[in-house]
């Protein structure tokens, strides 16, 4: 078939051989494109599409190398000399010869224009996209994906080489994962099972979280997936870094709160020597059995070695005395007396004469009245 001045077809037509050249052109591509039959016989039909377009010559190149191919549909940047024009190619297979049907898609009331700029604007949006995306067919078959997907999960060969874009579409999502760990991940990728979240993966140092989506078409059902990974790597490092931060403020608290607990023990039965032998220990706040326990270990600690042969404790600065308390003061006296030293009691309030008169201890214990009285007696 001869396309000659007789062809009527509205849209541009090119026939090309088995080996994809062009043979022949119609009168309405070489009116759409300002060229001459000559300009173009002989030439590979890749040939027609623009350098700057070179994804759509991957995608002619990927779709014609595949075994009894027998239609191709692609937008591509055609360009014949001076004139390039976005154009719809339609390739079929007629016998040992292909039939390209040339559509110019380059104006505004254009179905296919439209929808070829809404795609351009996803794609430019998934392209800036922080996260890495991965489209899949029904099958899990890669069919495109941006620049971020490539950098997070950086496939590789089998020789430890860095898998280029050329090598990833056609290619199985979930095949690409085997031997890296992620088996979990992979099975429900080889299931395209979306109906529960997908768990975090580490891929390399980082921490990846991906998601499952179902691409779902008006009366088709589910189209294709998209799958989404997440870098969760510099949140997860914040948040560590927080919580590190909280658990050093915590740990400084319970630093202040210790030594100012231990300031307030000594300050609560400090030892004041008035002489060589004579020591002084004001008790000062509420002081309970096991409150005692604590000072007698302190008391004896500063007393043994010292030299001291009197103790005068002095009750005056507690409010109150109860049994516990009692007791442990009981106990205390009897440490002292064991070690040699006199015990002298001063500052007895009436709660805590009470106290004491009811463990029946006060017959092994010097009491006074003040503690005046009580430094006066032991300097005699």
């Amino acid at each position: 078939m001869e396309l000659g001045d007789r062809f009527e077809f509205p849209l541009g037509v090119l026939v090309a051989n088995e080996a994809v050249e062009l043979t022949d052109a119609s009168p309405v591509f070489l009116r759409d494109f300002a060229c001459a039959r000559e300009d173009i016989v002989g030439l590979e039909l890749s040939d027609l599409i623009s350098p700057q377009d070179r994804r759509s010559t991957m995608q002619l190149d990927r779709a014609l190398s595949q075994a009894d191919v027998r239609r191709v549909d692609l937008v591509a940047l055609l360009e014949v000399g001076d004139v390039a024009r976005l154009s719809r190619l339609t390739m079929t297979r007629d016998g040992e010869r292909w039939l390209a049907v040339v559509e110019p898609i380059d104006r505004d009331d254009n179905l296919v224009f439209e929808l070829y700029n809404d795609r351009r604007r996803w794609s430019a949006a998934i392209k800036g996209s922080s996260d890495g995306v991965v489209f899949l067919d029904r099958r899990g078959t890669i069919l495109d994906y941006n620049a971020r997907f490539l950098d997070l999960l950086a496939f590789r060969s089998e020789h430890g080489v860095l898998v280029g874009e050329e090598a990833l579409v056609g290619a199985v999502l979930h095949e690409l994962l085997a031997d890296r760990g992620l088996e979990r991940l992979r099975a429900r990728l080889a299931a395209l099972d979306a109906n529960s979240p997908l768990e975090p993966v580490t891929v390399g140092e980082r921490t990846l979280e991906p998601r499952l989506q179902p691409l779902l078409l008006p009366g088709a059902g589910v189209a294709g997936y998209a799958v989404m990974f997440r870098d969760l790597t510099d949140r997860l490092r914040v948040e560590q870094e927080r919580e590190q931060r909280l658990r050093d403020r915590l740990d400084h608290q319970d630093a202040v709160i210790a030594a100012q607990q231990r300031a307030i023990r000594e300050l609560t039965a400090p030892l004041i020597p008035v002489s060589r032998e004579i020591t002084i220990v004001p008790f000062v706040g509420p002081v309970d059995g096991a409150r005692l326990g604590e000072i007698t270990g302190q008391l004896l600690a500063g007393i043994t070695g010292s030299g001291t042969r009197v103790v005068v404790i002095d009750l005056t600065g507690v409010p109150g005395l109860d049994a516990a308390g009692a007791a442990g003061l009981v106990r205390l006296s009897a440490a002292l007396r064991l070690l040699g030293v006199r015990v002298v009691l001063t500052g007895l309030g009436p709660a805590a004469a009470v106290a004491l008169s009811e463990t029946d201890a006060l017959r092994g214990l010097d009491v006074r009245g003040s503690l005046q009285d009580a430094i006066t007696a032991r300097l005699r």
